[in-house]
């Protein structure tokens, strides 16, 4: 019986479907990572419930590379608010191998359920697609 190697079976598209997505996967488990933290102004965490409208509050972004050698410097990130007004922020500064930003931010619509900041970084990697989310 002569075996063509250039067909594939049901059982073959499966395989390669399967490594297909466990390559994605893992590929995508390597994306820059961003965790956020929301403090009062005497620098405790503060929980959504308790966010009022009109106060000043500092979000703290805590970023980390997965990429060493990463193309997209961290200035090159951007930004969109919806519901909540950036007053200033720091530069990125380097603390034990993440990089930490603060920002000084204002809740200016109260009338919404959630107000967001949403975090971009585009890459030819994996990139990153981050939300800060306060819903209430």
């Amino acid at each position: 019986m002569k075996r063509n190697y250039f067909s594939t079976s049901g059982m073959d598209k499966k395989l390669t479907l399967i490594f297909a997505i466990l390559f994605m996967s893992i590929t995508f488990s390597f994306a820059c990572g961003i965790d956020f933290v929301l403090t009062d102004k005497s620098g405790k965490e503060v929980k959504p419930e308790h966010v009022k409208n009109g106060e000043t509050y500092t979000l703290v972004l805590t970023y980390r590379y997965t990429h060493g050698n990463c193309g997209v410097d961290l200035k090159d990130t951007d930004y969109k608010t919806d519901g909540i007004k950036i007053l200033k922020a720091t530069e990125w500064k380097k603390e034990n191998n993440v990089y930490v930003r603060k920002m000084q931010i204002r809740i200016v619509d109260n009338k919404k359920d959630a107000v967001s900041l949403n975090v971009i970084r585009s890459c030819n990697r994996a990139g990153l697609n981050a939300t800060f989310t306060l819903s209430r």
